[in-house]
């Protein structure tokens, strides 16, 4: 699931709140759903818990302080909203509650901006946001996957001058506790994505991809199947990664640079990757528009 259409212009006021739908069953069926009821945002967040029936946004609205949920048959729900308004953040779920780490305010012609190292928790009985831990280093366009009750965060953007991190910061939600492991990227890295395949994590960039060992805690290069693109999805379904939209920036020969966007929705096997075999990517489906990917999750939908 898709929420907000982004063609890539430079008016965040382009961005809809279309929703579509991506079948990762079934090659090239892809359908619409409810928009959301608020004001979409760049570089909101989605995800989905254990049940995997519905799925959360946050980061949106006027103030992008907004949380969002959305289940077939019940639609769109405003729940509380987080206690800071914040974009480019990690979001995910441990057991029940929903984890938001990192981000960013402000922009340039809004309010001074500000890299984050906050971490908020909501409890989706009680409708409550909660702070609950800082990270060692402030970072956005990070990713993070979920390992034993803890969430490991991958790298990100640390400075507004866009230097990068090379560190895995692992937040224990027990403890509310975040230690860095010994072992780090092979190279600062932002603009990422990520999703947990076994005993794997593979973390996906515009010009490096990654393999994260969790039982052994190393990173192993497959550079092969880096992304070349930005602002991209990245989905797990059926022992395939499916690579979701996203731009590139072309420079011609007069130095005039320009941002091609596209709708294409690929495929390949998780296998190949940890293998490490050939870049053998498979055309699944196109989306309705070439598109920025921002909020997105895999969820269960009703046949």
């Amino acid at each position: 699931m898709i929420i907000g259409n982004d063609s890539g212009d430079d008016d965040e006021s382009s961005i809809s709140a279309e929703v579509c739908c991506i079948s990762l069953e079934r090659e090239d069926d892809v359908r619409s759903s409810e928009a959301m009821p608020t004001k979409m945002r760049y570089e909101s967040a989605a995800c989905v818990p254990a049940s995997g029936d519905e799925v959360y946004v946050t980061g949106v609205g006027e103030d992008r302080k907004e949380t969002w949920k959305w289940k077939p048959g019940d639609g769109w729900t405003r729940c509380a909203d987080m206690i800071q308004g914040r974009r480019r953040q990690c979001a995910t779920f441990v057991n029940n509650k929903m984890y938001v780490l990192g981000g960013m305010i402000g922009k340039p012609e809004e309010e001074e901006e500000r890299i984050l190292d906050s971490i908020e928790e909501y409890n989706t009985e009680a409708d409550r946001w909660t702070a609950v831990g800082c990270l060692k280093h402030p970072t956005c366009y990070a990713t993070c996957e979920v390992h034993n009750n803890s969430i490991y965060v991958f790298g990100g953007r640390h400075r507004l001058d866009k230097s990068c991190l090379r560190s895995v910061q692992v937040f224990n939600i027990a403890t509310n506790v975040t230690t860095e492991l010994p072992e780090s990227l092979s190279r600062p890295m932002q603009m990422l994505r990520s999703v947990t395949c076994g005993n794997h994590v593979l973390i996906m960039g515009k010009e490096n991809c990654v393999l994260f060992d969790l039982n052994q805690q190393k990173f192993q290069q497959r550079d092969q199947f880096a992304a070349q693109l930005r602002q991209f999805g990245l989905a797990l379904e059926n022992e395939r990664v499916f690579l979701i939209g996203g731009h590139a920036t072309i420079r011609d020969a007069h130095g005039k640079v320009t941002r091609r966007v596209t709708d294409d929705v690929k495929s390949v096997a998780v296998a190949d990757i940890i293998d490490n075999k050939h870049a053998n990517w498979k055309h699944h489906a196109t989306l309705p528009n070439p598109a920025f990917i921002h909020a997105f999750a895999v969820m269960t939908l009703p046949k």
